[in-house]
């Protein structure tokens, strides 16, 4: 596919040095110490939202306060978890460890439990994203949808979760892990156990909203602003028609959150995907240095940029 001719392009690159690209990645070496940082960081985060929450929710602020903080809170740690998961992206590239079985198990451990699924089932439908990438053969299918308020709110009420599923099992075979849905709702059940014995009956609606409405709502709208095309139409379905490939890159401090763990610079993934995110920096200045330059330059913006010229096209 196009993505196949990109990255062989990209090995044959040598910059203005005459430093092939092959020689230069050599030189990489992942900083996995970042990485774990990088992923703590989240769940540190993430524990400091829920504890905040449980001091307000105990506190005498009036229902409508409450409501608000509820909504309010909600929204970060639906971000938060969305953070997290792009570190299961990581993973089904093994960059988590360097000892793929590590790798796997830790992945399983530290990610897996939120959303219920195996490492090893996600690898197998995301490397056809890269294998497909703007065909209507792609296994990752939220940028076939228009951003407007109509997405928004289908994503809000879990029917945009219920598309993508039904497409895996479609175009990949995709077959639950009932074990790994079980110990993922076991733990949500566990953590709601724990809010209801506070008797936190707005902290258990909150966590619920951030796992089945903010985190997929996060998830949708980030991999459309990566790979929509400004000239799509919405009255295609690319479901039928091929959408092209898109890729881009995104500088900004929402990046940093929206596009954790490498998404931000999700076009030098696409260019090279065994790379860790930790030396993106480093290869996108290299890239900078050739005959690619303007075409990173082109294709470089902000989630919020990109996000005004997508919604309601």
């Amino acid at each position: 596919m196009l993505e196949n001719k990109k990255m062989i392009k990209i090995f044959n690159l040598v910059n203005n040095y005459g430093v092939s690209y092959i020689n230069f990645r050599k030189t990489l070496k992942p900083n996995l110490i970042k990485l774990w940082r990088d992923l703590l960081i989240g769940y540190i985060t993430l524990f400091l939202i829920v504890v905040m929450q449980f001091q307000i929710f105990k506190s005498e602020l009036t229902l409508i306060n409450k409501i608000i903080i509820l909504l309010l809170s909600s929204i970060l740690s639906g971000l938060m978890i969305n953070y997290l998961i792009q570190f299961f992206h990581e993973a089904a590239h093994f960059n988590l460890f360097r000892n793929k079985s590590y790798n796997d198990y830790f992945a399983n451990i530290f990610m897996g439990w939120i959303i219920g699924l195996d490492i090893k089932k996600y690898r197998k439908i995301h490397l056809n994203h890269h294998k497909y990438l703007g065909t209507t053969k792609d296994s990752e299918i939220s940028y076939f949808n228009s951003l407007d308020i109509f997405h928004i709110l289908k994503s809000l009420f879990f029917i945009n979760v219920l598309l993508v599923l039904r497409h895996r099992n479609k175009y990949n075979k995709f077959k639950e892990n009932k074990l790994f849905i079980l110990s993922s709702l076991c733990t949500h059940i566990i953590i709601i156990v724990i809010f209801m014995s506070y008797s936190l009956h707005l902290l258990v609606i909150s966590w619920i909203f951030s796992i089945a409405i903010f985190f997929p709502l996060f998830n949708s709208i980030r991999q459309i602003l990566e790979h929509r095309s400004e000239k799509s139409d919405k009255s295609i379905d690319y479901t039928k028609v091929n959408h092209g490939e898109v890729n881009r890159i995104f500088k900004g401090l929402i990046s940093s959150i929206l596009g954790g763990a490498g998404f931000k610079s999700h076009m030098i993934h696409h260019f090279d995907m065994t790379i860790s995110y930790t030396n993106f920096d480093e290869v996108e200045r290299f890239l900078m240095d050739t005959s690619l330059s303007n075409y990173l330059k082109k294709n470089t913006t902000s989630y919020s940029e990109i996000f005004l010229r997508l919604y309601g096209k």
